[in-house]
């Protein structure tokens, strides 16, 4: 912590105190620089600390004004998937910024006195909106106003529940809390799709366990939860859940994250040589629906959706003796494959291009490949997936 002031003038040095109040002790003499480092090990958390200044000079001393401040033991920070928000817990209450850190304002949980709780974890959605904060007692409230208001919420319902991590969508709508059930150890996992109103206990695996680590994504799809031995991920907001296994002969999972469009992740192994993990999503074909038509010259449009506003996925193969291929949007790059597999080519060019046809108008061509072919007719078997 660095004490700085205003020189004011013709000052050659200045002696420091500090104190409690009415009892100021000086911790430096004729210094000459307009600041002072304080060792905020030496200072009483929790305490309202004074400060003043005595500028001298050769015409004597000036006695300066008093000045405080106040060191807040913080037991954690957590930043708004943006970054401009940020939610500190701490033991005389939780405080949030607007400005990257710049100012903070005290947000204290209604019927909490400031000091009486000590506030251990807390998370926000990316403007601030919704909060929710666990203290040290896993008393865990919410709130729906940035802090204007706040409701006690129990997502365990009377179970015996203590908190180790918890995770917001980017806009808050999706949340996850982990932790250790007493009552229940098979439900120590729980989801909120309704921006914490409401919770549901899942089971990644239906044994009794204690997830020490989670995440989530930007859009609350893809959930990561972590225990001693066990890693899972879920790709439908908590619905289903897959185990992630690593080539370790030991496993202690920790500091368990994700990135914000879930493609990528981080976790370290703290039980074989402090081992840290990258995985990053990969295609998941198994989970896909597949469907297969033949294109021929007569057929030449070919919908994946019965309705016009679900007709995201669109194939035109265009008209005359050259017909080209026009369509066939891929909306998950991640989790989408395109297959065409043609016959009967010989002679000739035909481009096979990709487009982007969401409203019936085809528009940002890709070109694919050159198809060989000298008819009108051009007969094959088109493969996609959605």
């Amino acid at each position: 912590l660095v004490l700085d002031w205003d020189s004011g003038g013709n000052t050659d040095t200045y002696d420091v105190y500090i104190g409690p109040t009415g009892a100021l002790v000086q911790v430096a003499a004729a210094i000459s620089p307009s600041t002072y480092t304080v060792n905020t090990a030496a200072v009483p958390w929790g305490q309202t600390i004074y400060w003043r200044v005595d500028a001298t000079n050769a015409v004597g001393t000036t006695t300066g004004d008093t000045w405080s401040f106040s060191v807040v033991n913080i037991q954690q920070v957590r930043m708004g998937s943006v970054g401009d928000f940020l939610l500190v817990a701490a033991t005389d209450g939780v405080y949030l910024s607007t400005d990257l850190g710049d100012n903070w304002t005290r947000k204290q949980p209604d019927g909490v006195g400031v000091g009486d709780t000590v506030w251990s974890q807390g998370i926000c959605s990316s403007d601030g909106t919704y909060i929710i904060v666990v203290s040290d007692a896993n008393a865990i409230y919410r709130s729906a106003n940035s802090g204007g208001a706040w409701a006690s919420i129990t997502p365990a319902g009377g179970d015996t529940f203590s908190v180790n991590d918890l995770a917001t969508s980017a806009d808050g709508q999706f949340m996850v809390i982990v932790g250790q059930n007493t009552t229940d150890a098979t439900e120590s996992c729980y989801v909120s799709i309704d921006y914490g109103a409401t919770w549901t206990a899942y089971k990644p695996v239906a044994s009794s366990i204690e997830y020490t680590n989670c995440d989530i994504s930007n859009d609350g799809t893809i959930i990561a939860v972590s225990a001693s031995s066990n890693f899972y991920i879920s790709f439908d907001s908590g619905a289903t859940w897959l185990e992630q296994g690593m080539a370790s002969t030991a496993e202690t999972w920790a500091c368990l994250g994700i990135s914000g469009d879930g493609t990528a992740g981080i976790v370290a192994n703290t039980n074989d040589n402090d081992e840290v993990f990258l995985g990053v999503k990969t295609n998941l074909y198994s989970l896909a629906t597949w469907a297969e038509t033949t294109l021929t010259s007569a057929g030449r449009a070919i919908l994946d959706d019965a309705t016009a506003a679900d007709q995201a996925t669109t194939l035109g193969l265009g008209t005359g003796d050259t017909p080209a291929f026009a369509g066939l949007l891929v909306t998950d790059s991640i989790n989408s494959e395109l297959r065409i597999n043609l016959d009967n080519t010989s002679t000739g060019v035909s481009a096979f291009r990709l487009a982007e046809s969401k409203t019936s108008a085809a528009v940002d061509y890709t070109l694919v490949s050159n198809l060989s072919d000298d008819t009108s007719d051009i007969s094959g078997v088109l493969t996609y997936m959605k």
